[in-house]
């Protein structure tokens, strides 16, 4: 579904749908609810500083795990790409802060929590296709060639995915699985199969 809204297309896909009738199927409504609520305002973050900067933003899709926001005519230097990578995890952060010091007085502010403790650290992972990818990406752009860049990325990224296996086994050894943990497993993979399918 598609609505051109002056220079702007909003659309909802089958993605968006399809995961959350999986996630309302598995009984991780609230947990599916609160995210994409989280992970709107994440990007949004990241919106207003593009804009800032001169972004003209063409198209805002809702996908399976929030909002997506294509932009145009913008060429930005590797510091504002930085600033901009990391204005949606900052975010996340200030509701850690806020939902930190509110979750010992009420037990609703617990998954709010949960869910920005989560989304600030998947996308803080150096991996590119996520925000802290992106950072380190054009950081390093700053001092080294494409190619030198490229390989220390995949390096990281190979890393980063020993790392996160390592994580996952010692999880299921210890018996420590709460339904936050398998959210977050789960919400990791779609999103990198979203952003596979995306690609081709």
């Amino acid at each position: 579904m598609k609505i051109n809204i002056g220079k702007i297309r909003f659309s909802v896909g089958f993605p968006f749908f399809a995961s959350a009738a999986f996630f309302f199927a598995a009984g991780m409504h609230r947990n599916y609810i609160c995210c994409m609520i989280f992970s709107s305002l994440h990007e949004i973050g990241h919106l207003i500083p593009l804009m800032i900067m001169g972004c003209d933003i063409n198209d805002i899709s809702l996908g399976a795990m929030g909002i997506r926001i294509g932009k145009s005519n913008c060429s930005l230097s590797y510091k504002n790409e930085c600033v901009a990578a990391l204005c949606g995890p900052a975010v996340n952060a200030i509701f850690i802060i806020v939902f930190f010091f509110l979750k010992n007085s009420s037990d609703m502010f617990i998954l709010p929590f949960n869910i920005n403790v989560g989304l600030f650290i998947i996308n803080m992972l150096p991996v590119r296709m996520l925000d802290g990818g992106r950072f380190l990406n054009y950081l390093l752009l700053s001092f080294y060639d494409e190619d030198k860049v490229n390989a220390i990325s995949n390096f990281v990224e190979m890393l980063v995915s020993i790392e996160l296996i390592i994580v996952l086994i010692c999880t299921l050894c210890l018996d420590i699985i709460n339904t936050s943990f398998i959210f977050f497993v789960i919400f990791f993979i779609c999103v990198v199969v979203v952003n596979i399918l995306a690609k081709k």
